[in-house]
């Protein structure tokens, strides 16, 4: 959408906005004299002015506080070259604590500030703005410009926690440059590149849920991997090539003939000490920043081509319609409205309904003198809703799934059939929380009777769908008597869709779960990291299978009252 002068007459909705302002203009907040950068900050701030009343940023206060605390306090160390770890001393806490900060804010950050974009479109008020002088790159550098804000808050506060962190723990002067500087000039320029990878993604329709977070949070650990052992990394995501050679360089040995994986952090262990005099700024090391800027910038100019505020199915195809070809051309033409859909669009407007779009299955009245916490009617009907709305390929790939189940060796099934499998039920477990405010039916579905007994319902619906993507795996597991191990995969079958329906109720979006659902799946089942191992893939314990399922438990626990709040 190109820039439009302000035109005069009454007001509407701001990108912040609210739908019940007149129509004309936009609203308060959006500048009508034409100023690109007026109208940038004003979308930043208000993007900050709903963030600010979501209680889940308390829980990041309280993140940011044990992450800093586990950093400084060493509950977990930084070794080098192997046996090697710094003296704590602030360019030390400094570089290490920007390394741990950045890794979990690529990996968590995306999750963390998208959303807005998907909201304004929800909610109607995207389409306001769009007959505003706000255009389509203003808003959408407006939307990063408060998702770069937002980012840049929780390193701040990480900084500062470390800078508190050093004052109790550290030793030698307190060198606030050597503490903040990382933060600045390392992690700030990859918090950019998320907030711009995060309107993209949202500019284009079929990555702005969960298929989205999967491609993102496999795509960082795969580049984050690769530049980890690159030998010249031409794209260092984290900072770790500038902190780790500086690091090499003051090692008291020679470290030529070194592994370039050589920079881990695990549990405290006796190890040599050496003295880190922190980052030499200079040329090589700002610039190594350049191509993260770039990637942002490259970021934002693919989604201002795909989005388009007036369409709800906006997405690659705006890639298309922007590029003047005869293809292009022929498929405005026959999406050109025709007498027969504007027949149609007229009689939904008088309040014709539409057989085929307001036909729902309908469930037998309940007996009011036999009351059930959990009817059996109810959760077949939340099974049916589990299974349905799915693409063909989704029906074939369980289809295939439960095939390699039963033909592959079992060893084989369980390191990695059954786990790949475990991402088939992703997409039903992550709507289960907010399912009812996704399509506006709280009103409809929170006062039925029996408030409980539903969100039990829902649980076994979505447990139902876990239990079917292995359904093989966990009939072989019984037939071989392997009872520790059917316990352990189906503890961790209850826990995902618990866990799903608690942060939908408490957090009103599936984000949070989708992203700690996708690291626990590969650093768990794939990576052979025991705590997270919730299906018992590569061990099986009987502590972690009580955990799991008192996991389960308490989210259900939680969900109930969550979904009984107004």
């Amino acid at each position: 959408m190109s820039e439009r002068p302000a035109e005069s007459g009454p007001r509407r909705s701001s990108a912040a906005g609210t739908a019940d302002a007149p129509v004309g203009t936009p609203a308060e907040g959006v500048p009508t004299d034409g100023s690109r950068l007026d109208a940038v900050v004003a979308i930043a701030l208000s993007d900050l002015r709903q963030r600010s009343r979501s209680p889940k940023y308390l829980a990041v206060a309280l993140l940011v506080a044990y992450l800093a605390q586990s950093v400084t306090a060493g509950d977990v160390q930084l070794f080098v070259a192997g046996d090697y770890t710094g003296v704590p001393t602030a360019e030390w806490f400094g570089g290490f604590a920007a390394v741990v900060a950045t890794t979990l804010l690529v990996l968590g950050g995306f999750s963390l500030v998208r959303g807005p974009l998907a909201r304004d479109r929800a909610e109607g008020i995207a389409p306001l703005v769009a007959t505003s002088p706000v255009g389509d790159a203003t808003y959408l550098v407006g939307r990063w410009l408060g998702y770069v804000a937002v980012l840049a808050a929780v390193t701040a506060a990480l900084a500062l926690a470390t800078v508190a962190g050093f004052a109790l723990h550290g030793t030698g002067p307190l060198a606030l440059w050597d503490l903040v500087a990382p933060f600045a000039l390392l992690t700030l320029p990859t918090m950019a590149l998320v907030a711009a990878i995060a309107v993209c993604f949202e500019a284009v329709a079929p990555l702005a849920r969960t298929l989205g977070t999967a491609i993102y949070v496999f795509g960082a650990m795969m580049v984050m991997s690769v530049t980890a052992v690159a030998p010249v990394p031409i794209f260092d995501l984290l900072g770790i090539a500038v902190v780790r050679g500086s690091m090499l360089a003051d090692l008291p040995v020679d470290v030529s003939g070194l592994d370039r994986l050589t920079f881990r952090i695990a549990p405290p262990t006796e190890a040599a000490r050496f003295t880190y005099h922190g980052v030499d700024w200079g040329l090589v090391e700002l610039g190594s920043r350049l191509p993260i800027l770039a990637a942002a910038a490259l970021s934002l100019g693919v989604a201002t081509l795909a989005f388009d505020r007036l369409g709800a199915d906006a997405g690659l195809a705006g890639l298309v319609s922007r590029v003047p070809t005869p293809l292009a051309r022929e498929r405005d033409h026959d999406d050109a409205p025709s007498e027969a859909t504007d027949a149609i669009a007229t009689d939904r407007l008088d309040g014709a309904a539409d057989p085929a779009a307001t036909t729902v299955d309908r469930l037998d009245r309940l007996d009011p003198g036999t009351p059930r916490l959990l009817d059996p009617r109810v959760v077949l009907a939340e099974l049916r809703l589990t299974l349905r709305g799915h693409r063909r390929l989704w029906y074939a790939a369980v289809l295939g799934a439960l095939v390699a189940q039963f033909v592959a060796p079992l060893d084989a099934v369980r390191g990695l059939v059954a786990p790949l499998a475990l991402l088939l039920p992703l997409a039903t477990w992550s709507g289960l929380g907010v399912r009812e405010r996704r399509h506006r039916t709280e009103a409809l579905v929170f006062t039925a009777p029996r408030p409980a007994g539903q969100t039990l319902a829902v649980w076994a619906g979505g447990a139902a769908v876990g239990l079917l993507a292995v359904a093989g795996y966990a009939a072989r597991l019984g037939l071989a008597g392997d009872t520790a191990a059917l316990g352990a995969l189906l503890a961790g079958l209850a826990a995902a869709p618990a866990l799903a329906l608690a942060a939908g109720a408490w957090l009103g979006s599936a984000r949070a779960f989708d992203t700690v659902y996708l690291l626990a799946w590969y650093l768990g089942p794939l990576q052979a990291v025991a705590p997270l191992d919730f299906v018992g893939a590569t061990s099986v314990g009987p502590v972690r299978t009580a955990a799991y399922a008192a996991l389960a438990v308490g989210c259900l626990a939680l969900a109930v009252l969550g979904r009984r709040r107004p």
